[in-house]
C-alpha cells in the first residue's frame, strides 16, 4: 500500500508571499522553493509556479 503524507495545517499549500532568491527562484514564508514556467500560446503569456520537492518530503 502506497503511503501517503501526512496533512500538516501549519503548512499550507499555496504560499500567501513569494521572495526572489536566486534567479528564477523564489521562496515562499515556509521557505519552501518554486520555479516560474512561462507559457506562451497564440500570442498569450502565461505563468505557472512549480514547487521543488524538498529533502524532509
Amino acid at each position: 500500500m502506497a503511503e501517503m503524507q501526512a496533512y500538516r495545517p501549519e503548512t499550507p499549500e499555496d504560499p500567501d508571499r513569494l521572495w526572489i532568491w536566486e534567479r528564477h527562484v523564489y521562496l515562499d514564508e515556509n521557505k519552501r522553493s518554486w520555479l516560474p514556467i512561462t507559457l506562451k500560446f497564440r500570442g498569450v503569456e502565461d505563468m505557472l509556479l512549480e514547487r521543488l520537492p524538498s529533502e524532509d518530503q
